[in-house]
């Protein structure tokens, strides 16, 4: 609908607001022109913003391109780096592997030049833990010998502690290290090469003492460093333990005659041997617990309490009191023949409780049952699982690690309580 034209007195009262609009509003001139000032201003911000935004976008668009670019490029790089990655593994397993063939075909051949010579071979010397000893160390010597075919009548082990039973059948002589040096010697040096990888200097010091009584002619040496070549593999878990049965030969001890062991053992009897270690510290707690087994186990048995007494490693003994039905050992009055003097104790043993470690092996390789207690979890499963096999192949005794805060199997077990602060049952 169209708009009617303005009628004579619309026009006349127009034209009359306008000529009274400055007489009623001075100001209105004024006010329009910053009105107007103020629209002009907020027009060029508004062009202003249009044209930062309209920038930003555009610069958004580009970053956006650039990051899609960077992402491809990135993601190009992630895929060349994961198949360098894997080439460098695939290369260094064949360099791993190719070491592991090199030591494995020194370690034969000089077995074989060994094998073909008539002149003495000296074993060892020996002077590390106990536990890697009968479980890696006497079985691979004994797998070497018969795979070089050497006779044991030319054969001399140097180990430490009066350990020739070990060897039984394997050397026609044993010289102990302790009886080529002092306790403290012993101590001091075997600092240098704990785990004889190598032959250290008091390897070679011990070699030329020992060799003397050889006789003449060239002298062949099974250091324990050609073991660690042929079984690191397994202990790094990049070998089953096929590899540890293809170099070693296990088998069970009978029990030894009785030995002065410098008080009278009774016919029947429970041996203990608990020691101080990383799975097992020399805390409060830890010796209320040996106490309070001990006088569990004196409740329904005798007790042979061993100590090492000469502190050839850093194991410290957990100690022990004389009272009824526990008799003590201190295999350390005599330190050439102190394993020798525990091997014979344990040997004849009706069961078996001490420290997880090595004497908690040498018990079941002589048929003796063990309880074998630990108050950490540090220990490395792998020689655990090389011991139970080991066992498992010979018919050996029971070897069962436990806990001390196992509570319930340890009632179960040895009638004790489950806290070292409880009282007997």
């Amino acid at each position: 609908m169209s708009q009617s034209p303005p009628t004579l007195a619309g026009r006349l009262l127009a034209g009359l607001g306008r000529r009274l609009r400055p007489l009623l509003n001075p100001d209105a001139d004024a006010e329009r022109a910053r009105f107007e000032k103020f629209a002009r201003e907020q027009r060029d911000v508004n062009e202003v913003l249009q044209r930062r935004a309209s920038s930003q976008s555009e610069r958004l668009t580009e970053v956006y391109r650039e990051v899609e670019v960077l992402r491809k490029h990135t993601s190009g790089l992630r895929s060349r780096l994961t198949r360098q990655l894997q080439f460098s593994e695939r290369v260094l397993k064949r360099v791993s592997d190719r070491n592991v063939e090199l030591n494995e075909e020194r370690v034969l051949d000089r077995l074989a030049r060994a094998g073909r010579s008539s002149g003495a071979v000296i074993v060892g010397p020996w002077t590390g833990e106990v536990g890697f000893e009968l479980i890696y160390w006497v079985p691979f010597v004994r797998w070497a010998l018969g795979h070089a075919g050497i006779d044991p009548a030319r054969v001399t082990v140097i180990s430490r502690g009066g350990t020739a039973p070990w060897y039984d059948g394997l050397a026609s002589r044993y010289v102990d290290a302790l009886d080529l040096a002092t306790p403290e010697e012993f101590r001091r040096r075997t600092t240098e090469n704990p785990k004889q990888r190598v032959m250290g200097t008091f390897d070679r010091d011990l070699l030329r003492r020992a060799v003397q009584g050889t006789g003449p002619g060239a002298v062949s040496i099974i250091h324990p460093g050609m073991m660690y070549a042929l079984l690191y593999p397994y202990w790094r878990r990049d070998a089953s333990i096929a590899r540890l049965d293809a170099y070693t030969r296990y088998r069970r001890y009978e029990p030894l005659p009785a030995v002065d062991a410098g008080v009278t053992l009774p016919p029947t009897y429970t041996a203990v041997r608990f020691y101080f270690s990383q799975c097992f510290p020399d805390t409060p707690e830890n010796r209320a617990f040996v106490a309070t087994t001990i006088r569990s186990l004196a409740a329904s048995t005798d007790v042979v309490v061993l100590s090492a007494g000469v502190g050839l490693d850093d194991h410290s003994d957990a100690g022990a009191e004389r009272g009824h039905r526990v008799h003590l050992v201190d295999a350390g009055l005599h330190p050439s023949a102190n394993l020798a003097i525990q091997t014979a104790v344990i040997s004849r043993a009706s069961a078996f409780v001490g420290t997880y470690g090595g004497f908690s092996y040498l018990a079941p390789l002589y048929g003796v049952d063990t309880v074998a207690f630990h108050a950490e979890s540090n220990f490395q499963t792998t020689h655990l699982h090389a011991a139970q096999h080991a066992l498992e192949l010979v018919d050996g005794g029971a070897l069962v690690p436990l806990s001390v805060h196992q509570a319930g199997l340890l009632r179960g077990i040895l009638g004790a309580p489950s806290h070292p602060t409880s009282r007997l049952p």
